[in-house]
């Protein structure tokens, strides 16, 4: 991947993913405009993927070679479902971690956009064959991101 600007960027919105018990869920995808497989980050969100909210990275990487997956988590905005933080959490972020993988990937890396600064416990035991880094972040009330990085 290269740190310049160089690829141009094709935008897919609204990217229906059928979830494992048949629901719906929305995602805007992001990537370049070349033909082949690239690394993907996949951020799920209950704060509606249709606005900016800051999303650099839907800026920054796809025009280095990357794919950006923007979805709205179950029952928030675009999305089927009713909404529950956290309960399907594990099951919809590795079907779309393995729907992502099936289109664009050559290594995917989640991140997510938690309502809290607390890590649910079903993320640990979700485990996508093609995940291979998770980067969650949560906004903290100051108005500012709280990273953690797990490498595996």
């Amino acid at each position: 991947m290269s740190s310049e600007a160089n690829d141009p960027v094709v935008v897919e919105k609204n990217l229906a993913m059928r979830a494992r018990d048949g629901v719906t869920l929305f995602a805007d995808v992001y990537r370049p405009a070349v033909p082949g497989r690239f690394p993907v980050l996949v951020i799920r969100t209950p704060y509606d993927k249709s606005v900016d909210n800051a999303l650099t990275e839907t800026a920054y990487f796809p025009p280095r070679g990357y794919v950006v997956v923007v979805q709205d988590t179950r029952g928030r905005f675009a999305s089927e479902g009713e909404f529950y933080p956290f309960l399907h959490e594990a099951t919809d972020g590795y079907d779309t971690i393995e729907w992502a993988a099936g289109r664009w990937c050559s290594s995917c890396l989640r991140q997510a956009r938690l309502p809290t600064p607390t890590l649910p416990p079903s993320w640990s035991t979700s485990d996508p064959t093609a995940m291979h880094r998770i980067s969650p972040r949560a906004w903290s009330g100051r108005g500012f991101a709280s990273p953690w990085s797990f490498l595996r």
